[in-house]
């Protein structure tokens, strides 16, 4: 059995971490998703906008999720990862190329352990660039 872990924020939930859930499940026999916990999202002032809490209870209701779990401590992922240790390690097309410091050492921590990274090829959408056309909205 193939069982994938993908990791995540999900505060203001859209079709970019839709489809990246969607197209992870399909590449594995059981999902598992991992919440950041409020104290390390580092998504800017005043984010998350929805406590961990609410987050995984949105994710834990979609179809492709099997399972889902709010993180703990500062290198949640890979606290995820040790834990779980799944067979793949879902991430968007956005960490496949460019800089990403704590990517890059979540990638080194699954290749030691033998864990497969794998990258969805979905439209990239953003939380905080959709909050910001919100507040313009709103405005």
């Amino acid at each position: 059995m193939i069982t994938g872990l993908a990791h995540g924020c999900f505060d203001i939930f859209h079709f970019g971490h839709l489809n990246h859930l969607e197209s992870a499940r399909r590449l594995c026999d059981k999902l598992i998703v991992c919440i950041t916990p409020d104290a390390y999202v580092n998504k800017g002032p005043k984010r998350p906008v929805f406590p961990a809490v609410q987050r995984a209870r949105l994710v834990a209701a979609l179809r492709c999720v099997d399972e889902v779990f709010i993180g703990e401590g500062p290198d949640v992922a890979i606290n995820a990862l040790t834990k779980i240790k799944p067979t793949r390690f879902f991430k968007g097309q956005e960490y496949e190329i460019g800089n990403h410091p704590a990517f890059e050492r979540e990638r080194k921590f699954c290749g030691a352990m033998g864990i497969e990274v794998w990258f969805t090829h979905e439209d990239v959408f953003s939380s905080t660039l959709a909050l910001q056309r919100l507040k313009e909205a709103a405005a």
